[in-house]
Order: structure tokens, then C-alpha cells, then sequence
């Protein structure tokens, strides 16, 4: 037993948030004990020593006393003797009777710390119940810190429970990266922010390894190498392992550490696997001598992991357990993996074994799996650094394609897609050749709806083998589903789909899950079912939040058909939620013009954007692009709804401009012979809009469309003065609109909202939604724009130059009077009094 700090080889590194822990115990002033818990090296002794010196600057009042333990003399009678020593009292005499190790009436009374180092040595009965009753009755004025590897056989619960025990663990201990830096410094290795961060990851701040690994860097020229070679461990770190860890051990607990070290974390259940034996013994002993083995919890398991030197060292002791050994341990650690749903963590171990059937056996199974759940960039890194001849096989190169669809990387998807060859069926693979063909249709699927190609226009049969893997035939309905609504068979696609869904729930595939919901959701779109498309894209976005899928690319589409049914149903509070989170992903870039959600987003955002005229241009072209890029079954909902909202500008162009764009692409399909007679009822021609609408008449299919051609159909018999077929038209479209909550035509068909109130109460069990469709915001503050003359119009848009009166005057050759008085023509129906504010209404209106 040794008296006073000890002296230490080399500098030490300061600790300020040691020091503020330590001081805050020795300041409570109510007897308080410090135990300090972590294994060899960790720091322990040179933090302590480092504090006592700073007590000695700062507080010279108070009295330090070191005590360092040694395995040979930490008996009872020794630490008493030492104590008393220490404290300045007398010895004992061999004739005075002793209970414990110091008289509670002896010990100090004026500000004192005991630190006891290396005290995990004492293991005598005597000694361990007088340190006991020790700390137990410690004054005020003393503090005692027991320091050791791990915590000495005492009932520390008593302690725990009365306040007075604070704890300090390896994880504390730990040196921070500025700490590794300064530490390395002191043996001449100048280490860039990189490579601090790489000696931290290996290291995990454990001061002794740190060092050791300053001093090994120090001599190594290339530096890249050294770090490198680090983590195998080098010799020095070996030594230090098996000196100060390893020979206390017995053989027996050293096997299940060598075992057990060969997946990178593991559970009680692996670890019975890996050592044929119940783990919990060998666990507990571990915890009870403080061996440096971490603990976290998943949720659901707790899992183990060794420090990473110490298991590069514990890697190589495993080998020496035999060839076939290590090859059973990773398969049985695969087995495991696989097993519990982890397919990505057995794949290293697979790849480990010279037997290539278990390799392809779980590529078989697997890898599809694998790659849905988001886990193909491990899967191809891991083939390709240690199989690359591997990428040739048919399968793996599908795969290769799933997989850059699934991580939205539309280049490479189609790369992919352009070398496979011509029949995918007579390449060589290890899979059957129907799971080639089913897949290769699949992907084609997939690939032509990410890239916005017409999907109808693919030449896939509807009808697939099943391929009896659950995957597989999983995102083959998924995909192959979307074919069919396209087609027109919308029944036989969402049957498709539903047999996906279930697939999907079976296989725990999240992913295809909500993928699944979102086609459904299409499909419920195709038809016009607006109610049941939000339900489920209302649920595959549950989906996606369950399982913590919000970045997947399929959410924006997810969050485009919930914000589009909200903005037909009238449903203002989540329109708005839904259009701010698709501008922001507009703003990311996330959503590029011509897809289904841009337009969507510029659609229920339209009525906020403070100009109206600049949004117009944006959703027309959009709404253009798409008309180009998409099938017409999933692009000709959106155009009559676009069409109403850039009718809500005065100039009438970019709508005329979007619907002679659409009658090229759809030629005289009912949605554009719907927006002509929208164009038309906006220009006041009734009599045109019952031409348009005459070939419209027998469908009854599509509840938004329905209920728009009704309500032009009242607005023109309205104004031809047929109030009675205008009513029964109004009547219609509340039976229509009703079942899905639609009230967007209302808002969008001029005058539908004046002939509501004219036939308020009229409509018997309906009158409910007419009154919700008749008070609903929109409607109260919708307001027509200024009626400007065209020479006032003319005027307005010479403003925005900043050019006098007298100048606009004689570009329009007219006299300065004249100018002036169509500008307070302009002020007095944009209720302004300047042209900046002038400039400011016209462009809320859509004027500029």
C-alpha cells in the first residue's frame, strides 16, 4: 500500500469537466462519495491526480490523502494502519481492541478528501466491511473517492438512496477529440481534424489506447498507413489488452469473449448461439469486473459491443479456435441475422465462408428484400469489394436497377435498364428463369413511372407467373397493378394491389406498404373517387410516419394526392398544410416541373401567391409538360381544376394558351371539351357551353367532373332563363358532389354560389352540404377583379417601367390629361391613392 499521488511518465492532459464533477461532490459539504468505475488506462488515476494538484492551488485549506491499494496488502489491518497514517493519527497498539478501520470520533473534522486508488483490490472481508462502515459514517467535511477498475463487493445501494454516492463511468472518462489532439501532441504527432476523428473512432477516448496510439503514429511515415493498420490492433495495443484485460481471465470466459466478438454487436440470444451455452453467467461476470463491453437498447433487445481494438484483438484470438470454427461461428451468426429480420448484418459473415451455395442462397431469398428496405447500397458494396465477377449475373443486375429506383436515381435506373440484354430469360443466373422474366417486367413498370414515360405504352402482359418468392411476386403486383389502371382495368388493378398490400404486410416491407397505398390511392383518382383516394393516401402516409419513411420519394406524391383532395373538398386548414409542405419541397428542388405533385403544389398554393399572374405562367406550363410526359388516365383529372384556377385571372391567354395546348395532346377528350365549355362560361356564351357539354352527358363516372358539367349546365340555363332546369342541374350536382364532400366546382363555376342561394332550403336532404358549400371561406371572400377598360389595361401595364405620365402619354400618343385621367380611373377602382400601391392590387389580382 502506497501513501501520496503518484508521479506520472508524461503530462497530463487538463480535464476541466472532470474538474467542475469533482468539485461539485467535494463542495456539497454532507459526507459525499465519488466512485470512480472504468478499466485499466482509462484515465482514472492521472484525472485524480490532476484534481488533487488543483486542490492544492485553489484550496489550500483543504487535506488530501492518497491511498494507492496493492493486491498483496489490501487487508484490513494494513488499510487501517495506512488510513491512520494518513489522517496523522497515532498507530494502534497490539493490545487495543479494534472495530473497523477508524473510530468515527477520529476522523477529521476540517475539510478533507481520501482518495483510494486501485481499490477493486480489496477483496479481505475485514477490510471490505470497515471501508463500508467508513463511508458510512463519514463527517460533513470529508469526501472519499474510490477509484478502481470496478466496484469493490459493497452494498452501495445504501448510499445510493441517503444522495450521498455520485458515479463516474469509462463513458466520462472518455477523451473528447480536442483532448486526443492535445494528447497526441505531447508525443510529436500533430494529427489533422480527419484524423483525430478516425483515432477517436478507433480508440473511443480511452486514454491509455490514445497514447499508444500518439506514440505508434509518431514513427510511421505514412500516416494514411499507420491509422490503417491501427485497428487490426498493432503489437503495442495487444500487449496493453492481454496485460491489463485478458490474463485475469479464465480460459473459459476468454472462448465466449472470442466467440462472441465475431458479429459486431450481439445479443444474449446470438451469444447462446455462437457458445452453445447460456450467455447470462458469462455476461454478468463481465459486469461485475467492469470489462469494457457496452449496452444499448434497440427497443426491443438489449445488444453488447466491444470496444473496436479490443475486438480486433478478440477477432484474432478467434481464429486461433480453427478454420471450421470460424466458418460455423458466421454462419451460425447469418443464421441469426436472417433469422430476426437483420438481413443486411449476415451478409459480411456470408461473404466470409468459401461455400458460395449459402452466398446464393440467401441472395436468393434475401437480397430483394433487402434492397426495398433501403439496404441496397450495403448489399452492392459489400459484393463488389469481395465478389465482383458477381455483377454479370442477370438477377444481381435487375437487382442493381431495383435498387437505383428505390434510392430515386433515375440515371442509373436507366443505364442499367439499357445494357440488359435483349431476352433477360436466356442469361445466366443462379435464380429460376420466370423470376428474370417477372422481374424484368416489374422494373420496366417501375422505371417508365419514375422517368414520367407513358406506362401504358409498355408491351408487359398484365398476366405474370407466380414466382412463389413473397418478394418478388410483392413488388411485381405493385408495379404491374399501376399497368392495369392505366389500361382501364382499374378493378383488376386494385386487385392486383390489394394482393400486394397483403404480400407487403407479410414480408414487413414497409416500403411496398405505403407504395401500395399510394397506388391504391391512384387508382381511387383514376375513377374520381376523391374521398377514397385521400383515405388512402391518408393511410400510406400513417404508413410512412410509423416507420420512419418520411424521406422516401413516394411521400411527395403521397402528400400531393392528400393536399389535391383536400383542396376539392374545401377542406382550407389542411389545403394549406399540405401546399406550404409542397412549395418547400419545390424550393429544395425536390419537385421538378411536369410531374404530378409540382402541379399539384402550384394548384392549392395558387390562391396564396401574391402574384397571381407570375403563378398562372408557372402552373401552365407545368400542367403543359405534364400533358406531354404522362398517361392521360393519371394526367387529364388535374386539367379542368388547373383550368378554374387560371380562369380566377383576368387575362384570359394562359388559360387559352393550356387548353389548345391539351386538345393537341388529348384531342377531343371529354377533360378538354370540359375546360372549353369552362372557357366559354367564363366568356358569358351560354349557348356555347350547352354545345360543348352535349357529348358530355352520358358520363357518370367521374363525381368531379359530373358535378362541374352540371353546374355549367345550370349556369347556361340559368342565364338563358330556364330557372327550372337550372334548379334540377344544381340539384344534380349536390346529389353528385355530396358523397365525397366535393366543393371546389362551386367555387370554381361562375354563378354555381348565386344560384345556391336562390334555391336555399330547396333541396331537401342535401340543403346540409348546400349551406356548408354556400358558407364556406372561399366563398365569402372571393371577389371579382376591377373591371379596367382596355385603355386603362393599357395604361396599368406601363406602370411597372417607372415612366413619367408625360412619357407613357407620348408612347400612346395621347395627351398627358388623357393619361392622367385613366390613372385615376385605375386608383379609383383599385381603391389606391399611388402607384405603388396601384401596382401592388393589380398584381394580387392577376391585372400584371
Amino acid at each position: 500500500m502506497r501513501l501520496g499521488a503518484p508521479e506520472l511518465a508524461f503530462p497530463t492532459v487538463v480535464r476541466p469537466e472532470l474538474r467542475l464533477r469533482f468539485d461539485a461532490v467535494a463542495n456539497s459539504l454532507d459526507g459525499r462519495v465519488l466512485l470512480i468505475c472504468a478499466p485499466a488506462g482509462s484515465g482514472k488515476t492521472v484525472a485524480l491526480s490532476e484534481w488533487a494538484e488543483h486542490l492544492a492551488d485553489t484550496r489550500p485549506a483543504t487535506r488530501v490523502c492518497w491511498l494507492t491499494l496493492a493486491e498483496t496488502t489490501a487487508r484490513a489491518e494494513d488499510l487501517r494502519a495506512a488510513l491512520r497514517t494518513a489522517f496523522g493519527l497515532a498507530p494502534v497498539g497490539s493490545g487495543h481492541p479494534v472495530n473497523g478501520l477508524l473510530d468515527p470520533a477520529e476522523l477529521p473534522v476540517e475539510p478533507t478528501v481520501l482518495i483510494v486508488d486501485d481499490a477493486h483490490l480489496v477483496t479481505d472481508p475485514l477490510a471490505l466491511a470497515g471501508l463500508e462502515q467508513l463511508l458510512n459514517d463519514l463527517p460533513s467535511t470529508m469526501t472519499v473517492v474510490v477509484s478502481g477498475r470496478f466496484e469493490p463487493p459493497l452494498r452501495w445501494h445504501g448510499l445510493d438512496l441517503s444522495g450521498r454516492l455520485q458515479r463516474v463511468s469509462q463513458h466520462e472518462l472518455a477523451l473528447s477529440a480536442e483532448q486526443v489532439r492535445d494528447l497526441c501532441a505531447q508525443h510529436d504527432c500533430l494529427l489533422d481534424n480527419g484524423e483525430v476523428e478516425t483515432v477517436l473512432r478507433l480508440t473511443h477516448g480511452w486514454a491509455a489506447l490514445v497514447r499508444i496510439a500518439a506514440i505508434y503514429l509518431a514513427a510511421q511515415r505514412d500516416r494514411a498507413a499507420g491509422l490503417a493498420v491501427l485497428g487490426r490492433p498493432v503489437r503495442a495495443v495487444s500487449d496493453f489488452l492481454v496485460g491489463e484485460l485478458m490474463t485475469a481471465l479464465d480460459p473459459q470466459t476468454r472462448e465466449f469473449l472470442a466467440r462472441t466478438a465475431i458479429p459486431d454487436s450481439f445479443t444474449e440470444d446470438l451469444a447462446d448461439q455462437l457458445t452453445g451455452r447460456s450467455a447470462r453467467d458469462a455476461l454478468g461476470e463481465l459486469e461485475r469486473i467492469n470489462f469494457p463491453v457496452a449496452h444499448e437498447s434497440d427497443g426491443e433487445e438489449l445488444w453488447f459491443r466491444y470496444h473496436p481494438m479490443l475486438r480486433a484483438y478478440l477477432r484474432a484470438e478467434a481464429r486461433g479456435l480453427g478454420g471450421d470454427t470460424m466458418a460455423d461461428l458466421h454462419l451460425r451468426t447469418a443464421q441469426w441475422y436472417v433469422a430476426h429480420g437483420r438481413s443486411g448484418k449476415a451478409l459480411p459473415h456470408l461473404l466470409e465462408l468459401s461455400d458460395r451455395l449459402q452466398l446464393s442462397a440467401f441472395l436468393r431469398e434475401q437480397a430483394l428484400g433487402l434492397i426495398l428496405d433501403g439496404g441496397g447500397g450495403q448489399l452492392f458494396g459489400a459484393l463488389d469489394r469481395a465478389l465482383p465477377d458477381l455483377a454479370s449475373d442477370a438477377y444481381v443486375r435487375l437487382l442493381r436497377i431495383v435498387d437505383a429506383l428505390v434510392r430515386d436515381d433515375l440515371s442509373a435506373a436507366t443505364t442499367y435498364l439499357e445494357l440488359l440484354p435483349g431476352d433477360i430469360t436466356e442469361a445466366d443466373s443462379f435464380v429460376p428463369r420466370v423470376w428474370l422474366q417477372v422481374l424484368s417486367a416489374a422494373v420496366s413498370v417501375d422505371a417508365a413511372l419514375a422517368s414520367g414515360l407513358p406506362v401504358g405504352a409498355i408491351a408487359t402482359s398484365e398476366t405474370l407467373a407466380v414466382t412463389g418468392n413473397p418478394d418478388i411476386d410483392c413488388y411485381a403486383a405493385v408495379q404491374l397493378s399501376l399497368l392495369m389502371v392505366v389500361r382501364g382495368d382499374i378493378a383488376g388493378g386494385e386487385r392486383h394491389l390489394r394482393r400486394g398490400l397483403a404480400l407487403a404486410a407479410h414480408t414487413r416491407h414497409s416500403r411496398l406498404a405505403v407504395r401500395s397505398m399510394i397506388r391504391l390511392a391512384v387508382a381511387a383518382g383514376a375513377e374520381g373517387g376523391v374521398a377514397s383516394m385521400r383515405e388512402r393516401a391518408t393511410r400510406a402516409l400513417d404508413i410512412a410516419n410509423d416507420y420512419g419513411l418520411a424521406d422516401t420519394p413516394d411521400l411527395a406524391q403521397v402528400v400531393a394526392m392528400t393536399g389535391l383532395a383536400a383542396y376539392l373538398q374545401g377542406d382550407e386548414p389542411a389545403r394549406r398544410h399540405f401546399a406550404d409542405d409542397l412549395v418547400e419541397r419545390i424550393r429544395s428542388g425536390e419537385l421538378a416541373p411536369g410531374g404530378h405533385s409540382h402541379v399539384v403544389a402550384l394548384l392549392i398554393a395558387f390562391d396564396d401567391a401574391d402574384n397571381r399572374h407570375a403563378a398562372a405562367q408557372s402552373l401552365r406550363h407545368s400542367m403543359s409538360v405534364l400533358l406531354e410526359r404522362s398517361d392521360p388516365v393519371l394526367s387529364r383529372g388535374l386539367l379542368a381544376p388547373v383550368v378554374w384556377a387560371l380562369l380566377r385571372i383576368p387575362d384570359p391567354r394562359p388559360t387559352e394558351q393550356l387548353v389548345e395546348h391539351a386538345h393537341k395532346v388529348l384531342g377531343d377528350d371529354p377533360s378538354v371539351l370540359l375546360c372549353q365549355a369552362a372557357l366559354a362560361a367564363a366568356a358569358h356564351k351560354p349557348r356555347s357551353v350547352r354545345a360543348l357539354l352535349d357529348p358530355l352527358t352520358e358520363i357518370d363516372t367521374y363525381p368531379v367532373a359530373v358535378t362541374t358539367i352540371c353546374l355549367l349546365h345550370a349556369q347556361a340555363h340559368a342565364a338563358l332563363g330556364n330557372s327550372l332546369k337550372a334548379y334540377e342541374s344544381v340539384d344534380n350536382a349536390l346529389r353528385v358532389a355530396a358523397p365525397d364532400h366535393l366543393v371546389r366546382p362551386f367555387l370554381d363555376v361562375p354563378d354555381a354560389l348565386d344560384l345556391l342561394d336562390n334555391y336555399a332550403g330547396r333541396f331537401a336532404h342535401h340543403n346540409g352540404f348546400a349551406d356548408r358549400v354556400r358558407h364556406h371561406p372561399a366563398a365569402r371572400r372571393t371577389t371579382a377583379a376591377p373591371a379596367l377598360t382596355e385603355t386603362e389595361l393599357t395604361v396599368l401595364k406601363q406602370l411597372p417601367s417607372g415612366r413619367t405620365a408625360q412619357q407613357i402619354a407620348d408612347d400612346l400618343g395621347v395627351s398627358v390629361n388623357t393619361v392622367k385621367t385613366h390613372l385615376r380611373g385605375i386608383y379609383t377602382k383599385l381603391d389606391t391613392n399611388s402607384r405603388m400601391a396601384a401596382l401592388e392590387q393589380a398584381r394580387r389580382h392577376g391585372l400584371l
